[in-house]
């Protein structure tokens, strides 16, 4: 049998393990709610900021969107520049040939009147010559 000392002692035992497991309980208890009152509190910061959040990204997307805009319309600037530079060169490249066309055509010509004129100074005789001044008077 157990002794009235052994019992009280048992009884004091009993009670402790009772005291801690209830202090344990109570600081998770605690803890729980601190833990509950900070989520609480990241939400409720969240909800109010969630706003300006939600601002800030449309008007990331808005400019995103002109940006967009933006690019499109200068690579088509672009490329019409390209087709205009592409026209601009092939109309050089067809002043350059008329231009040596031109040239050729220039240098033939002078070619054509030296030599009618070396020959028509070939074909005059002195007689030609003499009726020429006289008729002039000379």
């Amino acid at each position: 049998m157990i002794s009235a000392n052994e019992h009280k002692y048992t009884i004091i035992v009993w009670l402790n393990l009772i005291t801690f497991l209830s202090i344990i309980l109570v600081s998770i208890w605690a803890s729980l709610q601190k833990r509950k009152h900070d989520i609480i509190m990241i939400l409720k910061d969240y909800i109010i900021n969630q706003y300006p959040l939600e601002t800030l990204k449309n008007s990331q997307d808005e400019i995103n969107k002109q940006l967009t805009w933006e690019n499109a319309r200068l690579r088509e600037t672009v490329t019409l520049n390209n087709l205009t530079i592409d026209k601009q060169r092939e109309r050089i490249e067809q002043l350059e040939d008329r231009l040596a066309l031109d040239e050729e055509y220039f240098s033939a010509s002078q070619s054509l009147a030296k030599e009618r004129k070396w020959r028509l100074l070939n074909s005059l005789n002195m007689e030609d010559i003499n009726v020429f001044l006289e008729d002039f008077g000379i």
